[in-house]
């Protein structure tokens, strides 16, 4: 539930984010972001203090929701700092590290969840105390960022961008960036709503909690190895475009394994191996479409896209969630909800072959180097 309420308050952030990064630089966003988080874990540990359940609950609901409102600043800052921080050959690299912080906190969390709590509820207070002081911790770091290098690293980092709202009214009619939107958005989706699930995916067909989480650590750990080593290639090959249409259909596979796995075969060996598939479909394509939202709309300033792409993966997600728990059994048997994953990101698929436009900030950066 307070999964799904991070991703609702992820919506409204849309315009204030993109408009502030855009107009005002990182800095300032970064700043915002790192401050609401604070808060937001704040209100979370301080729950311990209220004096009824519902209150507690209820503290819990805003601190997720002022998580979801401010993650937004961080999370559009990735590609705009890629963009103006590093070189056409370090770009992709850049992007990637930066926007596997989510996931990688996401792996965090289910690793030191269950180990801190330990099946004790009591133990819940301090789990939400260790992510209040981490928060508190990384704060600090939002200081030492700032909006531009004195040297500009790329030819595109140099060009005068569209204004903010001539951006939106250029991108609505993209169907190409519309494209990326879709593959990116499920990319983040998918294994967003099989980890708020997997608890309720396994155990009906007699598997741990523990297994449970495992899955989800393998899912995560092999997702972000796969997107540092693929998009140190592609910083040199640029065959994002390419790479984006087969990761899509490795997401596919690794969702069709795991329902295969979890449903028919009872093989716990082969649960491993669609979450490590779905992990390297999912997470390095997270990076790579990123990229693509910004070459299909360059060029428009990199938070605006890259904020209506996590804005989509937050709409992605509340429905996916909803359906699972819509389509799962009167028994509990949540096999439909598995089918629907399948069918997601089947349409996906499709969609994914469909895309085929120039890189326009690359192909900018080859003419300037072609004129030299």
């Amino acid at each position: 539930m307070l999964n799904f309420i991070n991703s609702l308050a992820c919506i409204p952030a849309l315009w204030p984010s993109t408009w502030l990064l855009d107009t005002h630089g990182l800095r300032p966003g970064i700043l915002c972001a790192a401050l609401g988080t604070v808060a937001a874990g704040l209100l979370r540990w301080l729950s311990f203090l209220a004096p009824t359940p519902a209150g507690k609950v209820a503290m819990l609901g805003v601190g997720s929701f002022s998580a979801g409102l401010f993650g937004p600043f961080a999370l559009e800052a990735s590609t705009k700092a890629a963009a103006h921080w590093f070189s056409g050959n370090g770009r992709l690299t850049a992007n990637a590290v930066m926007s596997i912080g989510a996931p990688l906190g996401v792996a965090a969390g289910q690793f030191l969840g269950p180990l801190i709590v330990n099946e004790d509820p009591n133990n819940i207070d301090l789990f939400n105390f260790v992510i209040f002081a981490f928060t508190v911790f990384c704060f600090g770091g939002a200081f030492l960022v700032f909006n531009n290098p004195s040297r500009p690293p790329s030819a595109s980092a140099s060009q005068e961008k569209v204004k903010y709202g001539e951006g939106w009214r250029q991108i609505i009619w993209n169907r190409h960036f519309w494209i990326a939107v879709t593959v990116g958005g499920t990319a983040i989706a998918t294994p967003s709503t099989m980890s708020t699930f997997s608890s309720n995916y396994l155990k009906p067909y007699g598997y741990s909690e523990d297994l449970a989480g495992n899955l989800g650590i393998t899912l995560f750990g092999g997702g972000i190895a796969s997107a540092i080593a693929l998009s140190r290639i592609l910083d040199y090959t640029k065959a994002h475009i390419t790479v984006m249409k087969i990761l899509a259909f490795t997401l596919l596979i690794g969702v069709i394994l795991f329902y295969v796995a979890c449903v028919h075969l009872n093989a716990v060996w082969l649960l491993y191996c669609g979450c490590v598939v779905i992990g390297m479909g999912a997470i390095p394509n997270l990076a790579i479409t990123l990229e693509l939202c910004v070459e299909s709309t360059f060029p428009i300033a990199e938070a605006t896209s890259t904020g209506i792409l996590y804005l989509f993966s937050q709409i992605f997600t509340v429905v996916m969630i909803a359906l699972s728990n819509a389509l799962i059994d009167s028994d509990g048997k949540p096999w439909k909800s598995l089918v629907m994953l399948i069918t997601f990101n089947g349409i996906t698929c499709v969609a994914a072959a469909l895309y085929n436009t120039p890189n326009r900030r690359i192909e900018l950066e080859k003419k300037k180097v072609n004129e030299l």
